[in-house]
């Protein structure tokens, strides 16, 4: 009997669990949470970390989480401390790459330490996207200034820059700048007018990359 029961715990337990897996992969889980990272990782900065300000944050980002969980146990008719229990019994090894990434805002909102790495790296993952972003109208700016060139060659479709020659993202001979921290710690080499520049130009950069990213989303939400 107890062994029946106890192969019955576990069926449960795993069954709870594979269904809390799938609910993190729907978009009523995954785009809050990922909007959620992405617009508030900005101040993520490891060169000027502000402890309260990322506890304030974490205080949002854990409340966000519970009302999500809460929302799920509701629907699912699942009492919230089983899921716990079927979380806490997760196997890792069974687990795959994607569902472990999926579970990482559980174990952030659970934990700062957690929470805070998974920022700043979400931080730095938007801003090479960013810069990823103008090196085409980089390199289109670079074969119009080659001698020769032909200016109906050079792809149209890349952003324009800005007219003025103030280097916002260019380096030596049109070449992109991608090391940020390494481009502000040169100021023999930058004014400071030029590095407010750049930055002022990366920050722009990276509000654009936001709101295609949160424009994408709201249509996966009108198609859901």
């Amino acid at each position: 009997m107890l062994r029946r029961l106890s192969r019955k715990g576990r069926s449960d337990s795993k069954s709870v669990l594979a269904k809390f897996l799938d609910f993190i992969d729907t978009p009523i889980w995954a785009l809050p949470i990922a909007t959620f990272i992405e617009q508030r990782s900005v101040v993520f900065d490891r060169q000027q970390g502000n402890v309260a300000l990322y506890e304030e944050i974490h205080k949002e980002f854990s409340d966000l989480v519970d009302t999500l969980v809460e929302c799920f146990c509701a629907d699912s008719n699942i009492p919230l401390n089983q899921l716990k229990e079927a979380l806490r019994n997760a196997e890792a090894e069974r687990l795959s790459i994607h569902q472990k990434t999926n579970l990482e805002p559980i174990a952030a909102a659970e934990s700062f330490n957690v929470f805070v790495p998974m920022m700043m790296r979400k931080n730095v993952e938007l801003q090479l996207q960013a810069l990823q972003m103008i090196e085409p109208s980089t390199e289109a700016r670079r074969r119009k200034e080659e001698p020769g060139a032909d200016p109906a060659v050079v792809d149209k479709s890349t952003p324009q820059q800005p007219d003025d020659d103030s280097g916002l993202v260019y380096g030596p001979r049109g070449k992109n700048i991608y090391d940020v921290n390494a481009l502000l710690q040169e100021p023999n080499r930058l004014n400071s007018a030029t590095v407010r520049s750049r930055e002022e130009y990366l920050k722009m950069q990276r509000d654009r990359l936001l709101t295609m990213k949160a424009n994408e989303r709201e249509k996966q939400m009108n198609v859901g």
